[in-house]
């Protein structure tokens, strides 16, 4: 989510929008819960009442909800950058190439630490929003609303009828991670990426469809300048976050009813649908109490640290890394379910505290820092 101006000799820090910033910071929080949870594995059924309770808020309150909502805030930001780029008459095509090539080596860094890392997804999916950059807002409209209405088929169609075998052989490695020796940990995140997100058809088919779809609604959003105007839709935000409560509700509660019909779990997956209402909701919810002026320590805080969220993200997987790897800690699934839900929370408040702090004193976190110098190959103001 930038706005680069250019000096002389260095570029500056660039124009934010506190909303935006807000809503990355609060899907991080997602984020981070799931990826620790996951340790643990989603059977939290046969726990006690608060490993149910947490269970049920991670999986329905959190799970997927806050990667589709980055991903849209994606979309987003290639919008914003597209824009700026535009006005300087710089070359678009050669730039964001160069960007996403660096996000990539970012993402296989990260994947050393994270096997279900998706920034790797981010940065091949960005090139392929160039073939947008030029087309008539109405055109990444309709594209988006078609990719959006075909979602549910595609989930189970890749799903319920299509190879599942990529699980099994990463099921069969999973010994690798709890080796003590760092290299092999290392070697199963990387396999692990691989074959979950090359070879398993439900992420190289349908995560990537749905990627891509809320890329395409992040263009739009920008398109029509929804940030920059946030108060002025504020009544078509409190339309959609009444809308969004019935419909989020219809949906969790036909996907529990569809696990007991098996044409509607194998053709038309109610999941995928109560993760986009709940993104809604939850996002038109954050908005509204932001923009009414309440809560504004908490939003500026999650201010903070959504406009640092490559260095906190990578962070977090660094530090359950070692955690829960066997050249750390070695708790893997060792822990009742609350420990992994709680963990995530700890560290998300002490990443809160450090963003604060640390953008104080500068304008970017180190590895957004390292990105853009990167990308841009000009000389970039770094400390306050």
């Amino acid at each position: 989510m930038e706005n680069i101006s250019h000096q002389s000799s260095a570029l500056q820090p660039p124009q934010r929008f506190a909303v935006i910033d807000m809503l990355r910071g609060y899907a991080l929080l997602g984020v981070v819960i799931i990826n620790y949870t996951s340790y643990k594995g989603w059977d939290y059924d046969h726990g006690n009442n608060a490993d149910k309770v947490l269970g049920f808020l991670a999986t329905y309150i959190f799970f997927r909800k806050s990667a589709l909502l980055l991903s849209l805030l994606f979309g987003y930001g290639f919008a914003v950058l597209i824009d700026s780029l535009k006005k300087k008459g710089s070359n678009i095509i050669f730039f964001f190439i160069k960007r996403m090539f660096w996000l990539f080596v970012i993402a296989f860094v990260n994947s050393c630490f994270l096997g279900g890392d998706i920034l790797k997804s981010y940065a091949v999916l960005g090139v392929i929003l160039l073939l947008f950059y030029r087309s008539p807002t109405r055109t990444i409209l309709v594209t988006a609303i078609i990719l959006l209405l075909l979602i549910p088929f595609s989930s189970g169609y890749t799903l319920y009828h299509m190879s599942n075998h990529a699980l099994e052989i990463s099921d069969a490695n999973r010994l690798l991670f709890l080796s003590h020796n760092i290299l092999d940990v290392i070697a199963y995140n990387l396999s692990d990426s691989y074959i979950l997100q090359s070879t398993w058809p439900f992420y190289a088919i349908f995560v990537q469809h749905v990627m891509l779809c809320c890329f395409l609604w992040g263009m739009f959003f920008q398109r029509i300048h929804f940030a920059e105007n946030i108060y002025a839709n504020r009544k078509y935000i409190q339309r959609a976050f009444w809308i969004s409560i019935p419909a989020f509700a219809l949906s969790t509660y036909f996907t529990f009813l569809a696990k007991h019909i098996n044409f509607l779990k194998i053709y038309f997956n109610f999941f995928i649908i109560s993760f986009l209402c709940g993104v809604v909701f939850f996002s038109s919810a954050m908005i509204l109490l932001c923009i009414s002026g309440k809560l504004k320590y908490f939003f500026r805080a999650m201010e903070y640290f959504g406009r640092m969220t490559l260095t906190n993200y990578l962070t977090q997987n660094i530090i359950g890394f070692f955690i829960f790897s066997g050249s750390g800690l070695s708790i893997e699934s060792s822990k009742p379910y609350w420990f992994y839900f709680m963990l995530a929370i700890v560290v998300y408040v002490i990443q809160l505290f450090i963003s604060r702090y640390w953008l104080k004193h500068y304008y970017y976190g180190p590895v957004e820092w390292f990105w853009r110098k990167l990308g841009s190959g000009k000389k970039l103001q770094f400390k306050r």
